[in-house]
C-alpha cells in the first residue's frame, strides 16, 4: 500500500510538511489523520503509515492534509503523495528546527512506525550505538528498507558505530534481505559481487539471477527509451538528471548497466552459467535502445561475429560508430571503417 521508503519531512521555523507515498487506488475517504498538540497517527485503510509523539508541540487545530499526484518524472503513476501540513506551536528560537518529526512512540505504546524508528536510531548511533543497532534491527524487521540498507552498509564498511570492522558475512545477510524486500540497489550490489567474485565466490548463474531481479524491481520506474533518447546523426543525445530528475536518472543508469552486465555474462558463460549468445544479444540490444555506448558496442560485436544473430556488417558498422560517438573511450575494431 505505502512505499517502503516511508515518509519524508520538510520544515520551516514555523511549519512541518510530511510527505507519504500511498497507492493511487486510495481516496481521501480511505485515509485518517489524527493529531493532538504533540502526537500524530496516519492510517490508510487498516495500515498505520505514521504514528508517534512529535518532537515538539503543534497547533493541532491547524493541521491540514491532501492527496496529490506524484511528479510525472517519477514514472510511478500508481503512487500518489499524502501531504500533511502541521503548524508548530510558539517556541523559543533554539527549538525552531526539529531534528526529527517524531521522537518516540505514542503514549502507552511500545513502538513508533518503522521509518520513525529508523530516524530515531540514526540520532543515537554516535552516543548509544547498542541502542541504535537494536532500533535499526527492529525497524528493518518492521519493513523499513532504509534501515535494512543502513545495516548492510554499516557492516560492509565497518562504520557508523555499528561494526568496528567490516563484516561481509553479516553485510551480505542484510543486502539479501533488502533485495528480497524489493530494493534494486541491493540486488545490483549482490549481482556485481557474484559476477566479480568480490567478497564471495564467483557465480555467474546467481549473478544473472540478481541482475534479472534488479531489472524486475526497476521495470515500472524506468521511462521507455523513446521518452528519454532520440538518435540524431548530427549530435549525441545525452540524458541528464535535469531532463528526468536525479532519482530517475540514477535508476535508469542501474537498469541499463544491469542489461549490459547480463549481456556480458551470457556472452562469456562459465562459472555456473551456460553460454548463450542469443540471450546476450537480447540484453545488449535492449540496452542499446537507451543509447548506452557499451551496449551498442555489444550489438556491433554480435553482428560482426554472428553471435546470436546473423552476420550483418552494415548493422555492425553503424552500431560501432554510434557506440564510439557516445563513448569515445571505446575502440573501433580494425576491420570496421571509420565514419
Amino acid at each position: 500500500m505505502s512505499s517502503n521508503k516511508g515518509y519524508q519531512f520538510l520544515q520551516t521555523d514555523h511549519s512541518l510538511t510530511i510527505q507519504v507515498p500511498v497507492s493511487a487506488q486510495y481516496s481521501k475517504d480511505d485515509i485518517k489523520v489524527e493529531s493532538t498538540i504533540n502526537t500524530i497517527k496516519v492510517i490508510c485503510k487498516d495500515e498505520v503509515l505514521i504514528k508517534g509523539t512529535l518532537q515538539a508541540d503543534i497547533k493541532a487545530a491547524d493541521t491540514e492534509w491532501d492527496l496529490q499526484e506524484s511528479s510525472p518524472m517519477e514514472f510511478t503513476p500508481e503512487i500518489q503523495l499524502l501531504i500533511i501540513k502541521l503548524e508548530k506551536a510558539e517556541v523559543s528560537p533554539k527549538d525552531k528546527q526539529w531534528p526529527l518529526a517524531i521522537k518516540s512512540s505514542l503514549p502507552g505504546e511500545s513502538d513508533a512506525d518503522p521509518k520513525s524508528i529508523y530516524f530515531i536510531a540514526k540520532t543515537l548511533i554516535k552516543d548509544e550505538p547498542k541502542k541504535a543497532l537494536e532500533l535499526l534491527i527492529k525497524s528493518s524487521e518492521m519493513g523499513c528498507i532504509m534501515a535494512t540498507l543502513h545495516l548492510a552498509q554499516a557492516y560492509h564498511l565497518g562504520s557508523n558505530g555499528i561494526s568496528k570492522q567490516p563484516d561481509m558475512k553479516e553485510a551480505f545477510k542484510w543486502y539479501i534481505k533488502a533485495s528480497e524486500n524489493g530494493n534494486a540497489m541491493a540486488s545490483y550490489f549482490l549481482a556485481t559481487s557474484l559476477s566479480l567474485g568480490r567478497h564471495t565466490e564467483t557465480n555467474f548463474f546467481e549473478a544473472c539471477n540478481f541482475f534479472r531481479r534488479t531489472l524486475e524491481q526497476l521495470g515500472d520506474q524506468i521511462p521507455p527509451p523513446d521518452m528519454v533518447v532520440s538518435w540524431d546523426q548530427n549530435k549525441v543525445p545525452k540524458l541528464t538528471s535535469e531532463d528526468v530528475g536525479a532519482e530517475v536518472k540514477s535508476k535508469l543508469d542501474l537498469y541499463v548497466s544491469s542489461l549490459f552486465q547480463l549481456g556480458g555474462l551470457y556472452l562469456q558463460g562459465g562459472n555456473g552459467l551456460k553460454q548463450d549468445f542469443q540471450q546476450s544479444f537480447k540484453f545488449v540490444e535492449h540496452g542499446s535502445k537507451f543509447n548506452h555506448g557499451p551496449c551498442l558496442y555489444g550489438v556491433g560485436l554480435a553482428y560482426m561475429e554472428g553471435l546470436g544473430v546473423e552476420v550483418n556488417m552494415e548493422l555492425a558498422t553503424s552500431s560501432f560508430h554510434r557506440a564510439i560517438k557516445l563513448d569515445p573511450s571505446l575502440q573501433l575494431p580494425p576491420n570496421i571503417p571509420r565514419p
